[in-house]
């Protein structure tokens, strides 16, 4: 048996008993502690006579140190046993235990022969652990060099993320890896791997829900859960993080579980996870070498996500920039709520659009593209029905409902707006519904709002987004309702100015009929 940090692990076992019993495994992992390992650590020799002796007190300590072992029958016919420490020159690197089927058998002669045999098992192991090390040490750089070279051939999150994945499994096997970024208050996962091949990319989870998992990550430290099953705190938190998706086939075969932070100078981005079907498979030399790779995964992350993020504002400038000289090409109202269509889809991507404009207590939509691809022109909804929605409108502020079926208050509103279009008008289909204030010097005129089909598609993101299309289409529609005004004025005022002049001409003609008429009368 060889110690490993806390523990001594059985790394081999060789049993002389009967054919028929199975000998006992290796790989059993038991506590570095206890009277027997104290006497291991000074250096001694501890032999008992018969295991089975009532009054032996190092018997007493073998019992229960092998936890009633000895009425598994592969131990059963043990009497004699010995435990002799494995030394080299500077530690106690584990021990080498014996037994026999005869009470008193280690005799001093006996337990010198085990112990010579001990002193050069200790150092054939110590020169193959160090080996061992050295070769682990030696994969462990390659993989990280490889995993360097890798990561920095591309900023593509997705790309490099997929990279990562692959150059970790020749590091640590795993069954499932995720990695998973922190935005706000919850945890989004770039990409995972599963036993089963599924993707848990797009999956999010809320950090009010894994407090004492994000409070060890949050502090820089590995989580690992031996078994996520188990009777553990932090087994029960990660069962309660899944709900009914602890059954899928995607979480349904992980036992083992560990997390490690992802650390940008100081600062906590998100975690790495990775798990295995069986349980109690990770320990702190898996965490160590985790650590190790995230440190370096965390900063390509980060890198990459940057670069997305000035490719993003990149394009919604340069959108923006488009949707400017297209509202400004048009003051024709139909052709100018077109152009907002068109130009705001290239920043979000909406399966449902529309204007609602105020006049008085009513909202009228000039315009629309609805989900089913009936038209919302014309449509009109009563400004009294509008409470929570317009008063945030009002404050200008967005208003985003996750699903226009749900309980929420702001989705109850929307449906009592909406009536009987709900189920047979243009909205039918819609779920995720968002709006935005039209606002044009400094009053809100009406409103721009967006829709899918999908539940929970809209965030604070796409409502700024919406806000900068919006505060575009407010004056560009401002704009085109003065000229269409002053257009209606002006025609008003010719057709009063071709009235008039009929009139003049019509008084002219009445004039010149009258003067004929007397001059004809006082002709002689």
């Amino acid at each position: 048996m060889t110690r490993d940090g806390d523990e001594v692990s059985q790394i081999d076992v060789a049993n002389a008993g009967p054919p028929s019993i199975d000998p006992p495994r290796p790989g059993v992992r038991v506590p570095a502690a206890g009277a027997i390992w104290e006497a291991m650590e000074r250096g001694e020799v501890v032999a008992i006579d018969d295991v089975r002796d009532e009054d032996d007190a190092w018997a007493r300590r073998y019992r229960r140190a092998a936890d009633n072992a000895n009425d598994d029958p592969r131990f059963a016919a043990f009497r004699g046993w010995l435990a002799v420490p494995l030394e080299t020159s500077d530690r106690v690197g584990g021990m080498l235990t014996v037994s026999s089927t005869e009470p008193a058998y280690f005799t001093p002669q006996r337990q010198a022969l085990v112990r010579g045999i001990a002193n050069q098992a200790a150092v054939a192991i110590e020169n193959a652990r160090l080996f061992e090390q050295a070769e682990n040490r030696t994969r462990e750089l390659s993989a990280l060099l490889e995993l360097s070279r890798a990561i920095a051939s591309t900023l593509d999150l997705r790309s490099l993320v997929n990279v990562i994945l692959i150059q970790f499994k020749q590091v640590l096997d795993y069954n499932g890896a995720a990695l998973l970024v922190r935005n706000g208050d919850t945890l989004a996962v770039l990409d995972g791997r599963s036993i089963t091949g599924e993707s848990a990319a797009g999956l999010e989870f809320a950090l009010g829900a894994l407090p004492l998992i994000w409070s060890a990550i949050g502090a820089g430290e590995p989580v690992l859960i031996g078994d996520v099953l188990g009777e553990t705190v932090l087994g029960a938190e990660y069962r309660a993080l899944l709900g009914d998706a602890l059954d899928t086939p995607l979480f349904r075969s992980i036992r083992s579980w560990m997390a490690v932070p992802l650390v940008v100078k100081d600062r906590v981005i998100g975690m790495m996870t990775v798990s295995r079907v069986e349980t109690d498979y990770f320990h702190a030399e898996h965490a160590r070498l985790a650590r190790a790779i995230a440190d370096h995964i965390a900063v390509a992350v980060e890198n990459a996500r940057l670069f997305e993020q000035a490719e993003d504002r990149t394009r919604n400038l340069a959108a923006m920039l488009d949707l400017s000289h297209a509202v400004a090409s048009t003051l024709d109202l139909p052709s100018l709520v077109n152009v907002i269509f068109d130009q705001f889809k290239q920043l979000l991507d909406y399966d449902g659009a529309s204007l609602a404009v105020r006049s008085g207590d009513v909202l009228t939509i000039p315009e629309g593209r609805s989900v089913s691809g009936e038209s919302e022109a014309g449509l009109a909804f009563s400004m009294g029905a509008l409470n929570r929605t317009w008063e945030l409108l009002n404050a200008g502020e967005a208003v985003i409902i996750a699903d226009v079926r749900s309980d929420e208050p702001l989705a109850v509103e929307y449906r009592t707006v909406i009536g009987d279009q709900l189920e047979t008008g243009p909205f039918r289909s819609v779920r995720s519904w968002m709006a935005v204030p039209l606002i044009a010097k400094g009053r809100v005129m009406g409103m721009m709002s967006v829709s899918r089909v999908e539940i929970g598609c809209f965030t604070a993101e796409h409502a700024r987004l919406a806000r900068a299309v919006a505060d575009q289409a407010a004056v560009a529609l401002e704009n085109a309702g003065l000229y269409t005004e002053t257009e209606r004025r002006a025609r008003a005022t010719e057709a009063l100015f071709r009235a008039d002049e009929e009139l003049f001409r019509s008084r002219g003609r009445r004039r010149r009929c009258t003067a004929s008429l007397r001059s004809r009368s006082t002709t002689p």
